[in-house]
């Protein structure tokens, strides 16, 4: 059996400085997390709940930079995932001081939505794309903009979303200061190798680790597999795992995780 290979959904290194906060807990400043503000272009400025409500959706819409997410085959068919207490970035990218941008959006009573352009460019193409994900291509299992409250009564409202600063009255919310990923106890996940079945068996599944270091079983799914008895495998020595769960400001969360294993 190869080697289990993990992809956490959002999870990775800190921001370089000066957005980083300190890499241990001692007098930890959860506002030195990176921000992602919204504030309203038009009339709706009125709503500043229902403002705070697309901006909670947005950070978790995010599709945040990875170079690793597509080597993971099916991870886009996940139905359900966590959402962190704060969001959080992919294990194998951060942001630093050049990540700053601004987007409109337009939001639509239908339930419709339309990015504009991202400006100005960061110069870190990989950030710049990955903007309009937040529209276009969300994340899987991510939450859908709010419907209009009653206090709208036309067809559209437009905000801004501002990434890396915070201008007055923005709502905001902040990345996690200080994160650290689920990490499995060494020697209490053991797969045995189906004795049938292809020789080049792969599979790639999606399980939730709570914040007590336990795989949630409800949680279990099977993205792609090319060998069922690959799939039973895996179930059966997930239930004997046992992680480090993930850290998040300096707690212990619940976090959705990814891996592909193969024989």
């Amino acid at each position: 059996m190869r080697r289990l290979i993990t992809l956490p959904w959002i999870l990775g290194a800190v921001a370089a400085a000066p957005l980083a906060a300190q890499d241990g807990c001692e007098n930890l400043d959860p506002s030195t997390g990176y921000p992602v503000s919204a504030t309203w272009v038009d009339s709706g400025g009125s709503e500043p709940a229902y403002l705070a409500e697309v901006l909670g959706a947005a950070v978790y819409r995010w599709r945040v930079p990875s170079r690793r997410r597509g080597a993971y085959r099916g991870w886009d068919r996940v139905r359900r995932r966590l959402l962190p207490p704060e969001p959080r970035w992919a294990d194998d990218w951060s942001p630093d001081e050049r990540h700053i941008a601004d987007m409109p959006i337009t939001l639509f009573r239908d339930g419709d939505a339309r990015a504009g352009d991202v400006g100005p460019e960061s110069g870190d193409g990989r950030f710049d794309n990955s903007l309009e994900s937040i529209v276009d291509e969300p994340m899987p299992g991510a939450p859908e903009f709010p419907a209009f409250p009653p206090s709208i009564t036309g067809d559209s409202v437009v905000l801004r979303l501002h990434f890396g600063t915070v201008p007055p009255d923005a709502e905001v919310i902040r990345f996690a200061a200080q994160q650290s990923p689920a990490r499995l106890v060494p020697r209490t996940l053991r797969i045995q190798a189906p004795t049938r079945g292809s020789r080049s068996a792969t599979a790639t599944f999606k399980y939730d680790v709570t914040a007590t270091g336990r795989v949630d079983f409800t949680s279990f799914e099977i993205l792609t597999s090319t060998d069922r008895n690959l799939s039973r495998a895996i179930e059966v020595g997930l239930r004997q795992a046992r992680f480090d769960p993930a850290i998040s400001n300096c707690r212990p969360i619940a976090q959705s995780m990814i891996q592909t294993a193969g024989n």
